[in-house]
């Protein structure tokens, strides 16, 4: 399955490992996609600020259910 293909703009995710050494998103923060590009690197407004994108093959998150 494709999970990229699942994801819609506006879905919240919460990052479990993200693999960039220079990266301030933290393991458990949470952000909302706000788009995902020809690569299918799904980028993030992470609620720290910051504008990071998951890498799905590289970077593990998980999509966070709405209640």
């Amino acid at each position: 399955m494709n999970l990229v293909k699942n994801l819609r703009i506006g879905q919240r995710v919460r990052a479990i490992q993200i693999n960039d050494p220079y990266t301030r998103v933290k393991s458990g923060e949470c952000g909302t996609i706000s788009f995902i590009d020809d690569l299918e690197t799904i980028h993030v407004n992470w609620d720290s600020g910051s504008t990071l994108g998951i890498i799905p093959e590289i970077d593990d998150f998980e999509i966070i259910a709405h209640s």
